[in-house]
């Protein structure tokens, strides 16, 4: 996503919520319900038009960052926390949907800083502070006799590459692994309240000790990344706690009772962030033969984890598929 775009767009929905508050009040509480403290519906509505009209270009597109990334964790805390308890209308947890969907639309730009929000934006590129020339002490990749990709797969056989020169985008690697992050915690939520859930039946038994798994597989995430020197984006995880609590209103056909779609669903998910967690897991174990800051053996134990959940959420979502979506068939004459 292009983060000027992102910026624009919510900002321009900041724009027109806190205009339509300010100037017109009475259309807005037929929506979302009507409310005795109107002075503080129209101080919300200014601010709202404010972080609106917050400047995207640039430098100032830090700042910008900031304040939607703010006023759409507020908002949806509020929301979240407000409904349930009655003091909001449900119409609410419509704008909740779309704060978080912002939330994701923010963490899937990235990071911005003073120095790059200009190029990622899609203007003029920065000149950062790079040597002019390549250091003698680092060859080229043609001086070197290194390949890129297409070229190594075409490489004869018994023929030797040298790797030693390679080195890893930090930027790049810090993206990718703060976004297994943010998964990652989503992930944890998501296995530790469907244990809650399904506590003192045989699959509470089973994902008790998987959640426990999980859990650890998240630690392990963080310190390898300390040991490559990636910082942690914590509103990234922060979205994806916000987005995996949200995700439980949904009702899946039952307002009063769990439903069993609820647990399935759930399953179907956990198999398929375990997956993108192997995958993770698989990338870095690919990387780790030229970077001793990588564990390859440690990666190795890793996979062959993340495949033993993989098997275990499989089988469950296997045996509660035809007790999800059948049911008993009407009595006939000839029954018993």
């Amino acid at each position: 996503m292009i983060p000027r775009t992102v910026a624009r767009v919510q900002g321009l929905f900041n724009l027109v919520g806190g205009a339509w508050l300010l100037l017109h009040l009475r259309s807005f509480e037929r929506v979302f319900g009507p409310r005795t403290d109107r002075w503080l519906r129209y101080t919300s509505g200014g601010l709202l038009a404010t972080t609106g009209w917050t400047p995207d270009g640039g430098a100032e597109a830090v700042r910008s960052r900031r304040a939607g990334v703010g006023s759409a964790a507020t908002l949806v805390s509020v929301d979240l926390i407000h409904v349930p308890l009655g003091r909001l209308r449900p119409t609410y947890l419509l704008d909740a949907a779309v704060q978080a969907g912002w939330l994701a639309a923010r963490a899937a730009c990235g990071r911005l800083t003073p120095g790059n929000a200009n190029e990622r934006a899609g203007g003029v590129p920065v000149h950062r502070n790079r040597p002019a020339q390549r250091s003698a002490a680092v060859p080229s990749p043609a001086d070197s006799g290194l390949k890129d990709d297409a070229t190594m797969t075409r490489t004869h056989p018994g023929t030797a590459t040298d790797h030693s020169a390679r080195t890893i985008d930090p930027d790049l690697l810090g993206i990718y692994l703060n976004d297994h992050l943010a998964g990652a915690t989503s992930g944890t939520e998501r296995v530790r309240y469907l244990a809650r859930a399904t506590a003192g039946s045989p699959l509470g038994r089973e994902i008790g000790p998987l959640a426990a798994e999980i859990a650890e597989d998240r630690k392990t995430l963080l310190a390898i990344m300390r040991n490559l020197g990636v910082p942690v984006r914590r509103y990234k995880v922060g979205a994806a706690w916000i987005a995996e609590r949200a995700g439980r209103l949904k009702t899946n056909g039952r307002l009063v009772r769990r439903s069993p779609l609820t647990t399935f669903f759930e399953l179907e998910m956990l198999r398929m962030a375990v997956e993108g967690k192997a995958a993770g897991w698989q990338t870095l174990r690919r990387l780790a033969p030229d970077h001793d800051a990588l564990d390859a053996r440690l990666l190795d134990d890793l996979l062959e984890r993340a495949r033993s959940q993989q098997q275990t959420l499989e089988q469950w979502r296997e045996r509660r598929i035809r007790s999800t979506f059948e049911r008993p068939g009407p009595a006939t004459a000839d029954s018993p």
